[in-house]
């Protein structure tokens, strides 16, 4: 079967399909850049506070989890289009939009309970303390009315490490360093 119409080059059908492709995704990369660049101008604190980071036409839209947080860098967006601009090596915004999001303020309030459950359930930094042989030994005659050897095994083991974590609880923390 043969192609009716004007016949190209592999060469030029290559150059035309890279132009199309580029022309494509330009849009897409500079959304990727302008993001970054936000990041790296905002720095960690006010990044905690925005999300959504979008260009349109110049405009720079952010998302921030509150109404302060959208006027103080609202007045701080003269700033920011500079550094922005430096950052990309080019005049690529113009403005910038402070736009208050659920859920970014959703996301925040997320993060800071996961934090919170992180930290609840860190490890004791406390050091224990080894039971004394006499202490041992009361340990074990509590524990000997338990006819079952195993189970008698676990709870000596149990009571062992509660009694030494207590220990370290109650030390003065001058004799914890060591």
């Amino acid at each position: 079967m043969r192609r009716k119409g004007k016949q190209t080059d592999l060469a030029s059908a290559l150059m035309s399909l890279e132009r199309r492709f580029n022309r494509a995704s330009r849009g897409r990369y500079l959304q990727v850049r302008v993001a970054r660049a936000w990041e790296a101008t905002a720095g960690p604190t006010v990044s905690e506070h925005t999300t959504g980071v979008f260009l349109r036409s110049g405009e720079l839209n952010v998302q921030v989890d509150s109404s302060v947080w959208a006027a103080e860098l609202a007045a701080l967006a003269g700033p920011y289009i500079d550094a922005l601009n430096t950052y990309l090596g080019e005049e690529t915004v113009r403005t910038i939009r402070f736009t208050v999001s659920r859920r970014v303020a959703q996301s925040r309030r997320e993060e800071t309970a996961r934090q919170e459950i992180a930290e609840f359930y860190r490890s004791d930094p406390s050091k224990a303390f080894p039971l004394t042989p006499i202490e041992r030994a009361q340990v074990e005659a509590s524990a000997s009315v338990i006819d079952d050897e195993e189970l008698r095994e676990a709870a000596i083991k149990a009571t062992i490490a509660s009694m030494e974590w207590r220990k370290g609880q109650n030390r003065p923390r001058s004799s914890q360093r060591s």
